[in-house]
């Protein structure tokens, strides 16, 4: 089942970076943060693959990609709707501080730091909630063939459902570890439409977007 998990995992985050990379070289600029982010996505996965295979094990490989993550979904919704300077200040030091001290209290190298990803993925989504909001209100198109709608999209989805998955994953952990690896197959497949979403993405990018409406303040 493990390899399962990874075939589907690698495949679909293959599948998002090369859509990436099928962009003109105008669209990869605009879009570099995305690229960024698919490209630490994939080495990340694949990675985590190579010290499966060499029995090592690769928890300090996804805490230390977390927060970089974390820090390229903000800055590309800077780009769409950015958040004012003050609260992307107090967003970055409470993400900070938690992932800090989360990861000072675990096995850094088996275990993954559950609290700061479960902070980081209910502000994601609230953030990136807010964008949803604001473009279905700005665009005067079908938002559908817009790039930017099917990123916020995935980020809404995937991390909005991570908050209450992984809360539910570790406390069942040591209740009912069957229950608990059921329901991981749940945070695979979720990841998996998440890349998924992020390839769609960027071959509508490929199109021209729909004009957003801007309306006075």
């Amino acid at each position: 089942m493990y390899w399962l998990r990874t075939l589907i995992i690698c495949t679909t985050v293959s599948l998002a970076f090369g859509c990436w990379l099928t962009l003109g070289a105008k669209e990869r600029t605009s879009w570099r943060s995305l690229g960024a982010l698919l490209a630490s996505m994939w080495a990340v996965e694949f990675g985590a693959v190579i010290l499966t295979l060499s029995d090592r094990p690769n928890g300090l490989l996804y805490n230390v990609a977390w927060p970089f993550y974390f820090v390229l979904l903000l800055i590309i919704n800077q780009h769409l709707y950015p958040l004012t300077h003050k609260v992307l200040t107090i967003v970055l030091i409470l993400f900070m501080v938690t992932w800090t001290l989360n990861l000072a209290v675990i096995d850094q190298e088996r275990a993954v730091v559950t609290q700061s990803i479960i902070l980081g993925a209910f502000l994601l989504c609230a953030i990136y909630f807010r964008s949803l909001w604001l473009m279905s209100d700005s665009y005067t198109e079908r938002l559908s063939r817009s790039g930017a709608f099917w990123i916020a999209l995935s980020v809404v989805v995937y991390y909005g459902s991570l908050t209450p998955l992984l809360g539910t994953i570790n406390y069942l952990v040591s209740a009912a570890p069957e229950t608990a690896s059921d329901l991981y197959w749940l945070v695979q497949f979720l990841a998996a439409l998440h890349y998924i979403a992020l390839a769609i993405a960027c071959l509508m990018e490929r199109r021209p977007a729909p004009v957003p409406q801007h309306h006075g303040d």
